[in-house]
């Protein structure tokens, strides 16, 4: 009796839940927050640096794939909106590259 009366505590609590649209388990997007506090935005104007990550922009006509293969860079993204790709390098490898200059030879 005792068993069967557990067995119907259980079916109410499921039948309670599934009709709050609740579920029992983690939800993936519950399972994927982050823990701790979350790191505040860049202030406005103020460009976000992700160290030994680059975006890179190169002049029309300019193969990325010869710049990557030339300069040894590690790919991260390749663009299709702009002649471009994102890498991780060394600062020395960037500035080969003349990144951090407003004209460069690219």
């Amino acid at each position: 009796m005792k068993a069967r009366g557990i067995l119907f505590a259980g079916i109410a609590i499921f039948l309670f839940l599934m009709a709050s649209g609740k579920s029992p388990g983690v939800r993936p997007a519950d399972a994927q927050q982050p823990i701790g506090p979350s790191p505040l935005p860049a202030p406005p104007g103020v460009p976000e640096v992700i160290p030994g990550q680059f975006i890179v922009e190169l002049r029309p006509g300019v193969e990325s794939d010869a710049v990557i293969n030339a300069r040894g860079v590690a790919l991260f993204h390749r663009y299709t909106l702009i002649n471009g790709f994102a890498a991780r390098m060394s600062q020395e490898a960037a500035a080969r590259l003349g990144i951090g200059k407003q004209r460069h030879g690219y």
